[in-house]
């Protein structure tokens, strides 16, 4: 698990993705993935992804500087388009010789972006607080790009958090491991949905506190978790192992409650899973889930994400999706908005409504954030840039 601590985190995540733009160093880690090409041609279709999977990269960082160098005006643009070559670098490098550029380009159904676009919003209407966001949609199409690069991303979606382990002897330590995992749906699964940019924006972390003063988030809160090793003797086997969440504080006690409905056991475990008593009014509590050593548990709790700081946010919606998809569609959304609705558009940023100043914080916010969800997902690696170092560190 690479932790890089940096005071420019798009910096160091650009660097750390144009590894990657060097065909030889490609090449190498997409043999690594694939296998070794028992012929010839295999081999020169692995170099071509690995050429054509610097020119993505190379598009990609150009797209997100434009982004950063204009105003809101265009920016979700640039955005968009960043966002776009990324995910063409996701799926040549995970993908296999059928997601190669000039072997889609061979197909008509994969010239377009694969996302659909609907808004009902007007000049009126895009002034008046979240509505341009509430009422715009993304519909995922059965072919297209997004398909395409969809369609290389991994089945399990792997949740990662900085954990503390206590033993009863009172010694311990804390590191960063794997949380949980989530199944991916497959593209045809989700083809046909459509779903509102704000619905979209209310599952991104580093929005949340935005949205709840705009009285627009959803049931969500900080979460810690702690495993605990209960050993009688000092040094001998561990009795119990003891799975603590704490959820530091939801924004009113039906938000936790929903988020408490989220945890569970299977059939037979329940005994070992429980929560602190309830005072009313509560927004704040912790779960315990016991076992023995030997005890095979499946614990079901709520989605997680993290935010740039990686605090962990819980929540009570199902979000079976990667954040990145969820960035993609938004920033699609955001830039259909700006191109093809300009009058729209301008009316709702010269009005200074509450949705300009959560478009605001989401640009500023990927603009850092994307290229780095983009890296974890090309390496299947719990990447960690970040500008502070390990909690661990001494």
């Amino acid at each position: 698990m690479p932790w890089i601590t940096t005071s420019d985190i798009s910096k160091e995540t650009w660097r750390y993705l144009f590894e990657l733009a060097n065909p030889e160093y490609a090449y190498e880690q997409i043999v690594k993935r694939q296998g070794k090409a028992a012929r010839v041609d295999q081999q020169q279709n692995y170099r071509k992804q690995a050429r054509q999977l610097r020119v993505a990269l190379l598009q990609a960082k150009e797209y997100f500087d434009a982004a950063g160098a204009t105003s809101t005006v265009t920016s979700p643009n640039h955005l968009y388009y960043g966002l776009a070559s990324l995910g063409t670098a996701i799926m040549l490098f995970r993908g296999d010789g059928t997601h190669s550029l000039d072997y889609l380009r061979g197909q008509k159904a994969n010239r377009s972006h694969g996302v659909g676009f609907t808004t009902g919003a007007t000049e009126s209407t895009a002034a008046r607080r979240l509505t341009i966001l509430e009422e715009t949609r993304v519909e995922v199409e059965p072919a297209g790009h997004f398909a395409n690069w969809y369609a290389t991303l991994p089945p399990v979606e792997v949740n990662y958090s900085v954990q503390t382990v206590r033993h009863a002897d009172g010694t311990g330590y804390t590191h960063r491991a794997k949380l949980g995992s989530e199944s991916i749906p497959s593209v045809d699964a989700i083809a046909g949905s459509k779903t509102t940019l704000l619905e979209l924006l209310q599952t991104l972390p580093d929005l949340f506190q935005t949205l709840f003063r705009y009285g627009a988030s959803i049931p969500c809160s900080r979460i810690g978790h702690t495993v605990t090793y209960t050993q009688p003797v000092k040094g001998g086997e561990t009795s119990q192992i003891t799975h603590e969440w704490l959820i530091h504080g939801a924004k009113t006690p039906s938000d936790l409650q929903e988020l408490l409905s989220k945890f569970g056991s299977p059939p037979g475990e329940d005994l070992c899973f429980h929560c602190d008593d309830l005072p009313p009014g509560a927004t704040t509590t912790a779960i315990y889930h016991r076992s023995a050593p030997s005890q095979h548990c499946s614990i079901r709790y709520p989605s997680v994400r993290e935010d740039i700081n990686l605090n962990v946010f819980a929540y009570a919606k199902d979000i079976n999706r990667p954040e990145f998809v969820d960035v993609y569609l938004s920033s699609f959304g955001l830039s259909m908005l700006s191109r093809y609705y300009p009058d729209i558009w301008i009316a709702c940023l010269e009005s200074h409504c509450l949705a300009t100043k959560l478009i605001d914080r989401f640009v500023d916010v990927m603009l850092d954030k994307a290229p780095l969800l983009a890296a974890r997902v090309l390496t299947d690696e719990d990447l960690v840039i970040a500008a502070h170092r390990p909690h661990w560190y001494s």
